[in-house]
């Protein structure tokens, strides 16, 4: 069965992440938009619990909340091994409690920069408080996982390519696309994990026919 995403229409919101999850392991899905009448619907007949979306619908279960369905897919994809050079999405089995933690961490920025609202609903502290707190915070996160070989690449946790990786991507690629580049380049190591994973054939091919719309 092909998984289904439900998203509030016409927001990319916390959905978008997934999307770029789901472009990354090349799995096929299908975008379902959800207006307001379908969402009051929805929570009636118990398919959401918390009133809120994303939600992803796969094998007979709905799963809500972005970094559990990022995981969910993550994990899944593993089982399919369909990471290029042996990636596991998920990290190795002793990493996979941290790579939560931080997925978790990421959606806290979301949610406290307001990604979601678009360039209209930043909070007013914003520029002078939250990205400040929070890119510090990635930037260190990423240097503390740099082990100086230029062989391999430097992500949050471990050696692999993780599911909260593509979600700190997401948040700062939607930082800025809504409020500018300028907001990253303080912050090098941060700006050069977002510029690599930007680079991957097929988040850079999603990137770029990705339909234009509101945060």
């Amino acid at each position: 069965m092909a998984m289904k995403l439900y998203y509030h229409e016409g927001k990319r919101g916390f959905a978008e992440k997934v999307r770029v999850m789901l472009a990354e392991t090349g799995i096929k899905y299908e975008d379902v938009p959800v207006n307001r009448d379908q969402m009051q619907q929805m929570i009636k007949d118990g398919v959401v619990n918390f009133g809120m979306l994303p939600a992803l619908e796969h094998d007979g279960k709905i799963i809500e909340q972005s970094p559990s369905i990022m995981e969910y897919i993550a994990e899944y994809a593993d089982k399919l091994g369909l990471g290029q050079a042996t990636n596991k999405y998920c990290g190795e089995a002793d990493e996979r409690p941290i790579v939560r933690s931080f997925a978790m961490a990421v959606n806290d920025f979301q949610t406290e920069a307001k990604t979601h609202l678009g360039k209209d609903g930043a909070p007013s502290n914003l520029d002078s408080v939250i990205i400040p707190k929070w890119f510090t915070y990635f930037q260190n996160i990423l240097e503390r996982n740099d082990d100086d070989d230029v062989r391999t690449d430097e992500y949050m946790y471990g050696k692999h390519l993780t599911f909260a990786d593509i979600a700190l991507f997401e948040a700062v690629n939607a930082v800025t696309e809504l409020h500018g580049l300028n907001k990253v380049r303080p912050y090098p190591k941060l700006k050069e994990f977002h510029d690599k994973i930007a680079a991957r054939a097929r988040i850079e091919q999603f990137l770029a026919t990705r339909e234009q719309g509101q945060y």
